[in-house]
């Protein structure tokens, strides 16, 4: 009976230790990553996804590609825009 407990709990142990190793892994990782840049913008009238993509997108890269990130993190399922409405963009690159 007490063998059967101690392999209980040096079995919780273990878990509990490789649990623990899991998260500490994942959360130093979370903060090591470079974090992209936003900035929040408000619509006004005739701005389109893709004006302000232009405005934003580096000379080495699409505009489309930029145009499908603002969509992405903005969760929007269409490309029309409404003035007022706020959207994140990303920053342009510092030189």
């Amino acid at each position: 009976m007490r063998t059967r407990k101690k392999n209980r709990l040096i079995s919780s142990s273990f878990l509990l230790t490789l649990l623990l190793a899991f998260l500490f892994t994942f959360t130093v990782n979370a903060f090591n990553k470079p974090q992209e840049q936003f900035a929040e913008v408000i619509v006004h009238k005739d701005d389109t996804l893709w004006t302000l993509a232009e405005g934003v997108t580096p000379d080495s890269r699409d505009v489309r590609d930029t145009v499908y990130q603002i969509r992405q993190i903005n969760h929007l399922t269409s490309p029309v825009l409404q003035p007022g409405q706020r959207i994140l963009i990303p920053r342009p690159a510092q030189k």
